[in-house]
């Protein structure tokens, strides 16, 4: 029986379940907290007046830091299996994480990612601070269950047509430390979870620590905007950067910030931008889209650079220059003084 001495167990399947309140009661509503093939942390055993053992309560990696869910103890084996936590502190047997497995601090980072978002909140640019809390979720696949979708089907209460398909494995908005998943549709209906979703894209994925690195190296770029409003300088100094990054961070570089595609600096004085919009002046950019929230891979740039990229990477954009200049010699004559002078 999985019970005592185990620190974390691994869920075996995602089905939604019902957290508890701060008082231990239960909560009204369903929520997608047991996620397959990720780690739960045993916060208590529960006995009854005679000893016996009855179950546990867990804390998913994949919900906030204070979320609580109970477990009765003849569930346990059907829907969780041990985990073994390392030396070093990583939890393994993780095969739906990077590498099988994810250190134990990771479970912990997650309040600072909660302190961050707290923080993003309070930036008087509205327009700024709605950009960097949507870096905190992923958007995710429309197409995935809902919690009452998926109760019915479970039930029987929904039936589908023979053509039809129903679920996906991808979130719609979930934790970016959800395990990456990118399966065929069979492989998911074939998995246990079906027709729960199990994960996020993989280049949404991102564990806590590299959210908090993320999330510095943004900051710092937004503290050298040109006409960067001093107090909200000091607040993302004092909040974020001496906090989380020991102010080593893009912040104190000289200089104002530019746009990596253009070159040219990013206003604060314009820095408006709405959610969807295509004429925003400021969007955070990949240099990849397809590569992940990482700081090589993220920046502050111009909106109209990043719709000059649209969904290609910069390398793809590069070859697209090369041939042109290759097969169109009237560009290779009225360019090859500035080309020449790159190549010096």
């Amino acid at each position: 029986m999985l019970r005592r001495m185990n620190q974390f167990l691994i869920s075996k399947k995602s089905i939604p379940r019902k957290c508890l309140t701060v008082k231990g009661t239960v909560k009204a509503e369903y929520e997608w907290v047991q996620i397959e093939g990720v780690p739960c942390q045993v916060m208590e055993e529960i006995y009854n007046d005679d000893g016996e053992y009855q179950g546990c309560i867990l804390n998913s990696f994949t919900s906030n830091p204070e979320s609580r869910f109970k477990v009765a103890a003849e569930e346990l084996e059907e829907h969780f299996e041990p985990a073994v936590v390392n030396k070093e502190g990583f939890i393994l047997g993780l095969q739906k994480y990077p590498g099988g497995k994810i250190h134990s601090s990771e479970f912990l980072k997650r309040a600072d990612v909660q302190q961050i978002a707290a923080v993003f909140k309070r930036i008087p640019n509205k327009d700024l601070a709605a950009k960097l809390e949507q870096t905190l979720v992923t958007q995710g696949s429309t197409h995935a269950a809902t919690i009452p979708a998926y109760l019915d089907y479970m039930s029987g209460a929904k039936k589908l047509k023979s053509t039809e398909n129903f679920g996906d494995p991808i979130f719609n908005r979930h934790k970016r430390w959800c395990p990456p998943i990118d399966i065929p549709f069979e492989e998911f209906k074939a998995s246990p979870s079906y027709p729960a979703p199990i994960g996020v894209r993989p280049k949404d994925f991102c564990l806590p620590s590299e959210i908090i690195s993320s999330a510095v190296e943004l900051t710092g770029q937004m503290c050298q905007f040109l006409n960067s409003d001093a107090e909200l300088t000091k607040y993302l100094q004092t909040n974020i950067l001496d906090v989380y990054s020991g102010g080593a961070a893009a912040a104190l570089v000289p200089g104002p910030f530019c746009c990596k595609w253009c070159n040219k600096v990013i206003d604060a004085n314009c820095c408006k931008a709405e959610y969807k919009s295509a004429t925003n002046y400021i969007e955070i950019c990949h240099r990849d889209p397809n590569d992940r929230f990482l700081p090589r891979n993220v920046y502050w740039g111009h909106g109209d650079c990043n719709r000059r990229q649209g969904g290609y990477t910069e390398e793809d954009r590069i070859q697209d220059a090369m041939t042109l200049l290759k097969y169109n010699p009237e560009y290779m004559k009225k360019y090859a003084a500035e080309l020449a002078a790159l190549l010096a």
